[in-house]
């Protein structure tokens, strides 16, 4: 999305009264508030990192705050324009990080502000308007459709050209907005939402712009503007809610990590790698021939004693990249590095793992090939937007549908076992399409083989 003109930003004034939403005149913003993030860094790779690639205004975070009043809380969000846009947007910020969310962007307290495009015809988003606050800790469920509490919402064009979006909510809805209790690390994310909205409670976030962890806000009776007092070196809420004694109800789902205990020997699958005997003996495969793509590459070769534990550890040497979507001709291909790994394992088969790590909200690729130089396996999707498994879950509104026993992560790319004969082998492509390079690990290890590559072509 580009930087809109003068015309988009009257037609997004005029649009507001047909999307129901509160305009009033520009509010002082505090000279302290809880986030303050540059314009100038909408380009999904996350913090505060400015580069060329500013891809929208309105999901460009600035400035950020809370406010209370005796009965409500307010989360203010400023924006380098107001909504809404074209596309629609989604405003997330996060508080009161505990034990049990761990992760990008958790917290027991989520603000969310979702406005639809100004379309006649609909942008990406197919649903409503949602204004909702999820206490995600103590609430009986965690969706914004389904959970929480429905908030105001207003929208106030700037003098200097900025919109401030706030919502408001009741306090009362949840004992961490007491008197006394604290907003603790909060964290902020703007996005597309692209799919169906309520009834149809699905939809994914493309996003657009985030944030560092902010200042804490303390919330009193009298109510107050900007940060509130510092709550104290323990920090109520970074390990448990404020006022929650036993800590999140619920955990994310993120923090179950996958392969994380040694997997079983074996594996029940065929394959079409090269070997000499169908089981022979740890350390006696035939050296593996890799085929023209890692003809000069390093072959690691694999036992058993690779494992999720211990696994292989290899560093790999990218240049950076951030021409992602752009001609290729003109700046040069994306920067690739080639090994072989070769599977010696005591069983007939086993299953190869692999996870290529990198900063979070960058984008690289990885690709298993056969011998012959068709793909076996791959894990590609777009690291910035969406995290995704093989096979990915339906309707399939992301670009990482054609991963094959793969699993696309904010931070890393992974192979999940890759069922793999004894003495068979693959060439492996690391490539980075958006991302700062330089020295990266790639972790290698044996367990249960629970994917079947691709066939040999």
């Amino acid at each position: 999305m580009s930087k809109r003109t003068l015309a988009l930003m009257l037609a997004g004034a005029l649009a507001l009264s047909v999307l129901g939403i509160g305009s009033a005149g520009a509010q002082e913003i505090p000279e302290e508030v809880s986030i303050a993030d540059p314009f100038g860094d909408a380009n999904a790779l996350g913090g505060d990192i400015v580069t060329p690639r500013d891809a929208s205004t309105v999901g460009d975070l600035g400035k950020i705050w809370f406010t209370n009043t005796a009965e409500t809380i307010s989360v203010h969000i400023q924006t380098e324009l107001p909504p809404p846009s074209s596309t629609g947007s989604i405003y997330d910020v996060f508080t009161n990080q505990a034990a049990s969310f761990t992760g990008y962007m958790n917290g027991c307290l989520r603000f969310s502000v979702l406005i639809p495009s100004n379309l006649a015809t609909g942008g990406p988003y197919r649903g409503e308007q949602l204004v909702k606050l999820v206490d995600r800790c103590n609430d009986s469920g965690t969706s914004v459709f389904a959970n929480g509490v429905e908030g105001e919402l207003t929208i106030e064009a700037q003098g200097d050209g900025t919109g401030v979006t706030t919502a408001t909510f009741p306090r009362s809805y949840s004992p961490l907005l007491a008197d006394g209790e604290a907003l603790t690390t909060p964290q902020a994310r703007s996005g597309i939402p692209v799919g169906a909205g309520p009834p149809v409670s699905s939809f994914v976030i493309r996003m657009i712009d985030d944030t560092i962890e902010g200042t804490d806000y303390t919330i009193t009776s009298g109510g107050g503007a900007g940060p509130g007092d510092d709550p104290g070196t323990s920090r109520p809420g970074k390990d448990d809610p404020p006022g929650k004694k036993k800590g999140c109800k619920k955990g994310s789902e993120k923090a179950k990590k996958k392969g994380c205990k040694k997997g079983k020997k074996g594996g029940k699958g065929k394959g079409k790698g090269k070997g000499k005997g169908k089981n022979p003996p740890a350390g006696r495969c035939a050296t593996y021939a890799p085929g023209e793509m890692g003809a000069d590459a390093e072959t690691i070769v694999l036992t058993d004693k690779a494992t999720a534990e211990e696994p292989v550890v290899q560093d790999i040497q990218l240049a950076p990249y951030f021409f992602e979507g752009l001609a290729t001709a003109q700046l040069g291909s994306p920067p690739k590095q080639t090994i072989n790994v070769q599977v010696d394992s005591e069983a007939a088969s086993a299953g190869l793992y692999a996870t290529f790590a990198f900063p979070a909200r960058r984008d690289y690729d990885l690709w298993a090939y056969w011998p012959s130089g068709s793909e076996a396996a791959s894990s590609h999707g777009f690291n910035p937007l969406v995290e995704a498994k093989t096979p990915p879950p339906a309707p399939d509104l992301s670009n990482t549908r054609n991963n094959h026993a793969g699993e696309t992560k904010a931070d890393s790319e992974n192979l999940v076992g890759v069922i793999t004969p004894d003495c068979g082998g693959y060439t492996l492509e690391m490539t980075n399409y958006f991302g700062e390079g330089g020295t990266l690990k790639l972790s290698l290890w044996l367990g249960e083989g629970t994917n079947e590559p691709k066939p040999e072509g």
